[in-house]
Order: structure tokens, then sequence, then C-alpha cells
């Protein structure tokens, strides 16, 4: 698979460079780009979701917006968070940016990481870019950056890293992701150290949101190299169901809901506050 897919993604960037996204970004029309990524419609897209969280008498925020194309692909991510950096020991601030390009079987994100220092007033910049690569029949996304995506039906069940690691996903009958693990280094047996487990409500999820890939649930997503900085995903693949078919209840904890049914405050187990506001 991996030969066949270098092949595949260095013509798929050949393409981005001969159309849109190398010659001047402004030139690509997010609204008539073309996908094999087709997003499901849904009646109402969570417009930001804010948290707020209290460690050790330390307060912890992030904020993310979301912004969508013509097609109801997710088209920007921005946002703002404040966080304890242990390794320097001090409360930071950051901004984040991060744009979605789609050409076809391609995605690529670009993204600007800002970090701040109040106290030392040090500050980091951190841009990146990552590709990958659609499947030409569903939609989902066969290979991201080191990671290359084996499913069973709509659901990823595997994922193997350009690092000799895999990772395995189990689903309970509503889709639900209930463990996660890696793989021994035959490939066959769970590390039991590495298992983690997830349970869920019986709510179901109305939004356009994968929350429980928003909460990191999808082990695939924490691979990625620039997510060793930030405690949530950067990209939210999995989120937007771009790693497969998504489950259909919400994650265990406190949920409260509109008129309508549709979440607006979650508090999860470990005690983060989730406020949920959705675009007009």
């Amino acid at each position: 698979m991996k030969n066949t897919f270098l092949y595949f993604i260095f013509l798929s960037f050949f393409i981005f460079a001969a159309t849109g996204c190398s010659k001047d970004e402004e030139d690509y029309n997010a609204d008539t780009a073309p996908s094999y990524y087709k997003p499901l419609e849904y009646e109402k897209m969570v417009a930001s979701i804010a948290i707020t969280s209290t460690v050790d008498k330390k307060d912890y925020s992030w904020t993310y917006n979301f912004v969508y194309d013509a097609q109801n692909r997710i088209k920007e991510i921005n946002g703002t968070s404040k966080f304890y950096e242990n390794k320097i020991k001090q409360f930071c601030e950051g901004t984040i940016q991060t744009n979605y390009y789609y050409n076809n079987e391609t995605l690529k994100i670009e993204y600007v990481y800002d970090i701040y220092v109040p106290r030392t007033g040090e500050s980091k910049n951190i841009p990146g870019k990552y590709y990958g690569c659609f499947d030409k029949e569903d939609g989902k996304l066969i290979q991201f950056d080191a990671f290359d995506c084996e499913y069973e039906g709509l659901m990823l069940s595997k994922v193997y890293t350009d690092y000799g690691t895999s990772f395995g996903l189990e689903y309970d009958r509503n889709n639900n992701i209930i463990k996660t693990y890696q793989f021994d280094s035959m490939g066959y047996k769970p590390v039991e150290k590495t298992i983690q487990t997830y349970k869920y409500s019986f709510y179901k999820n109305k939004t356009n949101i994968d929350f429980a890939s928003f909460l990191g649930y999808n082990i695939a997503e924490r691979i990625t190299a620039c997510n060793t900085l930030h405690p949530y995903e950067l990209f939210h693949l999995g989120a937007f169901e771009m790693l497969g078919a998504r489950g259909t209840y919400l994650p265990e904890g406190e949920w409260e809901f509109d008129t309508e049914g549709y979440p607006i405050k979650y508090v999860s187990p470990k005690n983060r506050t989730y406020i949920i506001t959705y675009k007009e």
C-alpha cells in the first residue's frame, strides 16, 4: 500500500503545484474546489467550542471557531488557548489558524501556531503543512502525514505509521469507539499498557461534529507530530468524518441541550466544561 501511495501522493503534490494551492493561495476557491470527501448534511453546524478547565488551581482554556465552505466542508479553524506548560513551568497563550485545501483526492492543511509567554515576553511561531489522500470511492482518508489507514467497511480499524508502530480501534454496535491500543512489534496483540477504553451517554449526536473524535478518542490523530505540542487535535480529521463513519451517541458526561435537542454545554468526567454554539 505504501509504495502505491508514495506515487499517488507525489502525483497529488504535482496537481497542487499545477493548480491553485502553490500558485498563490488566493487563486484557490474553497466553495468550488472538487473533492472526493463529501461530508454529510446536517441541519445545524457547530460554529465554536469553548473549553475551560481548572487543574491544580490553574485555569486552562481553549476556543475553536469553525468556518465552512459552500459544500459544508471544514474550511478554517481558528482559536485561542491559555495553558500551563510543564517543561518551562510558565503560563502560555496561544493562537492557531488552520486552513484546509481540497483538490479531488488530495487534502492539504496549512497551520500557524503561535505561543506567547506573558511573564517573559518570549514567543514562538510554529508553521506547518500536512498532506493527505482521500479514497476515490467513499472519500475516507487513506493516508495523512505519517500514517496509513485501514478500514473495515466504513470504520477505521487499524493505523500504520512510518515509525513501524501500528494501532487498533474497536467499536460497539452503534459505531462508537470503545477501545484503542497499540499493537506489539509483530502487529498482532494489543500492548496492555496502551489500551484506552471509552464510555458513552444515551444521547444521540445530532450535530455535524463527532465529539468522541474531538475529545481525542480517535488515536490516529495523536500520531501527527505537531499534536505533541497541543492538548487537542489540531486538525480534527475524525471530528469531521474524514476517518470513517462516526458513532451514534455522545460521550459520557453531563450534557445540556437547547429546545431542539442540540447540545449547548458539556461537562466531561474530567470536569472540563465545553460551551457549544451554532452557525446561524
